[in-house]
């Protein structure tokens, strides 16, 4: 018996993504569009244009709906200076704007 798994992610999923696990906000983090994967099983993501923010792929990617990816775009500033995760910082967005 063959079986045939959708993937989790396919390719245009709008996403957050960040460079290590964690998601320590001084660390690089994206808002995007998964493209596909790195040779060495990292997440590929890509701007409207289709331009790569990093060309080493980033570790730990989460699909958003695109209102909270433009909120987050809009706090970039404030996510970078919380001292909070961007992981636990997606978490207090979801829940104060009831997402």
């Amino acid at each position: 018996m063959e079986y045939h798994l959708e993937p989790k992610f396919k390719k245009g999923d709008y996403v957050l993504a960040t460079k290590y696990s964690d998601g320590d906000p001084r660390d690089h983090f994206v808002v995007g569009y998964f493209r596909d994967m790195t040779w060495h099983n990292r997440f590929n993501i890509v701007d409207d244009e289709g331009n790569l923010f990093r060309h080493n792929g980033f570790r730990r990617m989460e699909r958003i709906p695109k209102e909270l990816g433009l909120t987050l775009i809009k706090e970039m500033d404030k996510i970078e200076n919380s001292g909070v995760g961007v992981w636990d910082y997606l978490e207090i967005v979801k829940e104060r704007d009831n997402y």
